[in-house]
Formats: C-alpha cells, structure tokens, sequence
C-alpha cells in the first residue's frame, strides 16, 4: 500500500521532501499520465481547453506548516507553480456534459475544475452511469459520506458557479 501511495501522490513516485508531494491535481493529472497509472481522455472527448492560474500556497504559506517551518521550500512551489500555469489542459465544460457524456465510462475519475483564485480543482469524484444517465459518485463536504446524487453529473455541475467544467481520466 505504502509503495502504491509514494507511486501515485509523489512526483515521479519518489518522496523526496515536501515539494515532491503532487500538491495540486492538475499536477498529479501530468505526473500519473507519465507514469501510465491514468490517461487522460478529456482530449478524445473535447477539443476545448483550459489554462489553469495556480498560486494558492505560494500566496498564503501561513496555511501551510511546512512553508512556514522550511521556508526555502516556497521557491520551489511557486516553479511548480509556474509549471502547472504554462500548460494547456482540455476540459469539458459544465453545458456540453450530457452532449459528450458518451465518452465518459463508469468508473471513470471525474475532476472538477474551478475558478477559485489560485486553485485548479475543486473536488474529484467517480463516473457512474445508472439507468442511461451519468452520475457522480463522491464524498460529499455537506452530508459527510460518500454518495451517488439522484442529480445527474450535468445538473450537479450547473448549480456550481465556480466550477466550468470537468476532466476525465482513465485508470490504466
């Protein structure tokens, strides 16, 4: 279990330190497409892209005990930082999921991607297709356990604001 967990949650797999830690998704969406633990299908799905405007630990390090105990380690965030903003992700956006849903099989990893200042994505949940509609299977922050809404993953994205859209990736 350790050895599979230091694989998926550290960059290149190797724990060398707080910054080898894949902190935001969208960077653990690049490092594990490399290592061939998921593909990313979005791009068979969707042709439309997203640029992501990461920032969130450089610009509060007080949240995070490590930057304010290792303070040398803020550089080294903030160029992985500038890593994740340079590049380009496809995403599908919140209006044509359930005219793109087709591509999308359950069990599917499903990241929603967000606008919230500095941060990338908000929440990750599982695809789950029941009676011909397409679910999202995730932990929910309100009732405190995990959960397929009766809402199909379509009306779920709209009643979010700050989210425009979702990524699709594919265990391997």
């Amino acid at each position: 279990y350790k050895t599979i967990l230091a694989r998926i949650r550290y960059r290149g797999g190797v724990i060398n330190r707080y910054p080898s830690r894949l902190h935001y998704f969208s960077d653990w969406i690049t490092d594990n497409s490399r290592k061939g633990v998921v593909v990313d299908v979005t791009p068979q799905i969707s042709s439309d892209t997203i640029r992501f405007n990461v920032g969130f630990m450089t610009q509060n390090p007080d949240k995070y005990r490590a930057l304010t105990a290792v303070p040398e380690f803020i550089p080294v965030i903030a160029a992985q930082e500038k890593s994740i903003n340079d590049r380009l992700y496809h995403y599908i956006p919140k209006n044509n999921i359930d005219s793109l849903a087709t591509g999308i099989q359950s069990g599917d990893l499903i990241a929603i991607t967000t606008k919230m200042k500095g941060l990338d994505i908000s929440h990750v949940g599982i695809a789950i297709w029941q009676d011909g509609k397409l679910h999202l299977m995730h932990a929910s922050s309100t009732l405190k356990k995990v959960v397929v809404p009766e809402k199909t993953l379509h009306d779920y994205m709209q009643g979010i604001q700050s989210n425009p859209g979702i990524i699709v990736l594919r265990a391997q």
